[in-house]
């Protein structure tokens, strides 16, 4: 009787012990059971709504809308320089050819006036005063 009284008593301490162990393991689920429901109510407050998004994207397009004009006037008013420069680049060269052939046809009539009048300038200079 003494043995069957002691293998009770060996079942009831691994029956409180499994109690124990089924307890705390019930507390610790419950436990992550409102951990994981504070996280998803916490999440859903914090997430982007549709609205937001569709907000956000209609400020990225403002945004690039803006960006798009000021390029498109900035490029404008740079075209028109250069178009300006080119035409001032065409007008400079076209001086610089008129000079070139004025510079050629004095060159031409002093070597001309030289060759007829053994230095015309200078004859000039004698008869003077």
């Amino acid at each position: 009787m003494e043995g069957l009284q002691g293998w009770m008593a060996e079942i009831e301490r691994k029956q409180g012990r499994m109690t124990y162990f089924g307890a705390a393991a019930v507390l610790l689920a419950v436990a992550a059971a409102a951990a994981s429901i504070v996280l998803a109510v916490d999440t859903r407050n914090n997430s982007a709504t549709k609205d937001d998004l569709d907000a956000l994207s209609s400020k990225v397009d403002s945004i690039q809308q803006q960006v798009k004009q000021a390029t498109e006037t900035e490029l404008k008013g740079i075209n028109e320089t250069i178009g300006s420069l080119d035409q001032r680049i065409e007008d400079l060269k076209k001086k610089q050819a008129q000079d070139a052939a004025d510079i050629a046809k004095l060159e031409s009539q002093s070597s001309n006036a030289s060759a007829k009048g053994g230095g015309g300038a200078t004859a000039n200079n004698k008869a003077g005063p």
